[in-house]
């Protein structure tokens, strides 16, 4: 078995089940639990970590030695500093343990855990021949929905297809910290959990996502503009009765229209210009997922149809501010002219 094991990457809710699963593997005979130390590389000493391994397990067969941000500290992110100045300090007072690691008794497991590391990080290089290095990346828009079908057979939950992909689509969609590019794992597993209790062993539909997630219930302006830009009448319909059942202004839900196609008319016309996609993300201050999809979108319609799109956003507007219209009636129709297929001559 190995004794050493290093943990990396901006996927902290996969790793952290991985170093579970490895503390489940470890546990033998029951006693790992007495004998677990864990240390933050910024907290502790190398001479703490190494006595921690040497230490004979009590009552049991196996130590296990946790050690926190060492990959990072060793790299130079927020660690300690000194007149050698970041990771060559870092490096030097922590090259003892790593040299201590050939020597290191048979019954010790060392378990390295860290974020996102670069790839010339000077501990995993060394410790990379003994060692098992796992590396646990943000998980990009295309694999969510694997990996929420994977994650809900995992824990008992059956989901159509299509209830997956909205899961997957909403977690995508979400908005992120400053820097964050990737999705919150730890919240979609819980909202996952609740679904799977809900449900009690019987299929879970997109209805029912769509019922009882709190963040599509409050995302269904979101999804109707979804619906308008790819031409789902009937999904934006539908949608569109959802919306005004639960009061949602009918103001706000010009509003949620006019700004989406806002944003497709800028996109379209940076696309048309040759632009790369970090530049219309930065254009329309989206990212990730929801550029993609903001981008797939645009293709589908050309900038005289956009044009042509926000006149009549504006005009329904102008309809049930002027009294021409009751403000739904106009609105309905609307949500009617906008998804109806572009014409041929397009």
């Amino acid at each position: 078995m190995l004794m050493i094991h290093i943990l990396h990457g901006a996927d902290s809710f996969s790793r952290q089940e991985s170093l579970h699963a490895l503390q489940k593997e470890l546990d033998e005979d029951g006693s790992l639990a007495t004998n677990t130390s864990s240390f933050s590389a910024t907290q502790t000493t190398a001479q703490e970590v190494m006595a921690a391994c040497s230490a004979h397990p009590f009552l049991g067969n196996r130590r296990l030695v946790i050690l926190e941000g060492l990959l990072r500290l060793v790299q130079g992110e927020g660690g300690r500093r000194g007149k050698r100045g970041g990771d060559s300090e870092a490096a030097y007072e922590w090259a003892v343990l790593v040299n201590y690691t050939e020597s290191m008794p048979d019954w010790a497991t060392l378990i390295l855990v860290d974020g996102e590391v670069g790839a010339d990080n000077a501990v995993i290089k060394v410790l990379s021949e003994r060692a098992e290095v796992r590396a646990f990346p943000p998980k990009g828009p295309k694999e969510l929905p694997k990996w929420v079908q994977a994650r809900a057979r995992r824990i008992g939950l059956r989901l159509e297809d299509r209830a997956a992909r909205l899961i997957a689509q909403t977690a995508g969609d979400q908005e992120r910290r400053p820097g964050q590019e990737y999705v919150d794992l730890w919240a979609l597993a819980n909202e996952l959990d609740k679904l799977a209790c809900f449900a009690g062993g019987e299929m879970v539909r997109e209805a029912d996502v769509q019922a009882l997630t709190p963040v599509l219930r409050d995302q269904k302006g979101y999804f109707l503009c979804d619906a308008l830009a790819e031409g789902r009448s009937a999904a934006a319909v539908k949608l569109l009765r959802e919306l005004l059942a639960q009061d949602e202004p009918t103001q706000v839900i010009l509003s949620t229209i006019a700004g989406r196609y806002r944003r497709l008319a800028i996109a379209r016309e940076l696309m048309d210009r040759g632009e790369s996609s970090a530049a219309v993300g930065a254009a329309t201050r989206t990212s990730g997922y929801a550029l993609e999809k903001q981008m797939e979108q645009a293709s589908r319609h050309n900038q005289e149809r956009l044009r042509r799109i926000y006149r009549r956003v504006v005009e329904a507007d102008l309809e049930a501010k002027l009294g021409e219209r009751d403000e739904a009636v106009a609105l309905e129709l609307l949500v009617h002219d906008l998804a109806s297929p572009a014409p041929e001559a397009e």
